[in-house]
């Protein structure tokens, strides 16, 4: 049986605790580890994860170890997001290694993955793999944040040291090596790089279908992403309440608009909606199994995705909402395009087309209905078995 170092980069973060099972890279890993199991691969894995988890995530987050054998190491770790992209502790992991002796080590932070090549070279072990995993870019071309703390040249880094490097889309390996061309020149070395990139996508699992119910009608809106302070988060936000209340103003009412806030952040501050339409929209905190029996109950059927300016790679966020029957819009562009048939009629390419889906989801039962199953039919290349399946191939080959 071969062992496995996985690693997450997680950023739910409040008051100085982790709360990893509202965390996409968290999602991401358990979809797989679930998939993986459930096609027996043979991979004893062990998780490292933040020693300040928070109480509330600790029964859920034990079940999911424990139901799966997973092994689990309690590490150190700093409460700033942005630190911790940075927060390595070398010690400590040296000594994981040497204990465990893995044959992969997993690496969601290709930052870090300079410090594992490093460890390796002292441990003179050459046999153990290394992987990494882009769950975002942060380029010139396509920044994430400032450009005084960018981790561009770090995550460059992390392609160059690793053996096997994935991405969520086709999209997002084409980002890594437009803004490589564009930034270093490094047309010689890019033959050699895109050998080792692979589109790993984020997945979903059939069991949560347990939580499907008939959604009887509902024009519920889930805004199930992240509040927070970066721009294209805020983007989202924004484009949100003005969908809303250009709906108002047009019917004298918008429905019931539900934010799970994953991130953990305050809900920002909301001038352009009546006071009476503040009181439907509600701000949830859930665990895992409530999240799910909420996306999946008949409170809400709408899922919007208005990330037009994120260029962003991925949402299980829009996933999970979808099956789980939620009508889902979103951009046919950057990743998302690559989350449906290129078809789909829940495609939009701008701002008034996005609009234009917003107010026929709530006003038009039977377009909601065509959407989701639209969005269901194509999601099953995404469960948890079939991208378990590829990711095994890739890592045996």
């Amino acid at each position: 049986m071969k062992k496995m170092l996985w690693l997450l980069q997680l950023s739910s973060v409040r008051e100085g605790e982790f709360y990893p099972l509202s965390d996409s890279n968290y999602n991401f890993a358990k979809n797989i580890i679930v998939g993986l199991n459930k096609i027996e691969s043979g991979l004893d894995i062990t998780l490292v994860l933040p020693k300040n988890i928070s109480d509330t995530e600790k029964p859920e987050l034990n079940k999911f170890l424990n139901d799966y054998n997973i092994g689990v190491y309690y590490a150190d770790k700093t409460t700033s997001v942005f630190g911790s992209r940075y927060d390595f502790n070398y010690d400590d992991m040296f000594k994981l290694v040497r204990v465990l002796k893995p044959d992969y080590i997993f690496e969601h932070n290709p930052v870090h993955v300079r410090c594992w090549r490093t460890i390796l070279k002292e441990l003179v072990n050459d046999t153990i793999q290394l992987f990494t995993y882009f769950h975002w870019i942060d380029s010139p071309l396509f920044p994430k944040v400032d450009v005084n703390i960018s981790y561009w040249y770090r995550q460059i880094d992390g392609i160059l040291s690793a053996d096997k490097v994935f991405f969520n889309s086709y999209y997002a390996i084409s980002q890594i090596f437009d803004s490589m061309d564009d930034t270093l020149k490094f047309q010689k070395l890019e033959y050699y790089l895109k050998n080792k990139c692979y589109k790993i996508p984020p997945s979903w699992d059939a069991d949560i279908l347990k939580y499907s119910k008939e959604k009887e009608n509902n024009n519920g809106i889930i805004f199930n992403h992240r509040l927070s302070s970066l721009d294209y988060y805020m983007d989202n936000f924004k484009m949100l309440i003005e969908f809303l209340s250009k709906f108002e103003e047009e019917f004298d009412y918008i429905p019931d608009v539900y934010f799970t806030n994953p991130s953990r952040k305050l809900m920002p501050k909301i001038d352009n909606l009546s006071s009476d339409s503040l009181g439907k929209l509600h701000a949830l905190e859930l665990n895992e199994v409530e999240y799910y029996k909420f996306l999946g109950g008949n409170k809400v059927g709408i899922a919007p995705n208005l990330f037009l300016t994120s260029k962003g790679m991925w949402s299980i966020a829009t996933m999970e909402a979808g099956v789980l029957g939620n009508a889902v819009i979103m951009p046919k562009m950057y990743g998302y395009a690559e989350m449906a048939i290129h078809y789909y009629a829940g495609f939009f390419d701008n701002k008034a087309g996005a609009y234009r889906l917003f107010r026929e989801l709530i006003l038009n039962a039977s377009f909601r209905k065509m959407l989701d199953e639209e969005f269901i039919a194509y999601a099953g290349y995404f469960k948890s078995t079939s991208v378990a399946k590829d990711f095994l191939n890739i890592i045996e080959e």
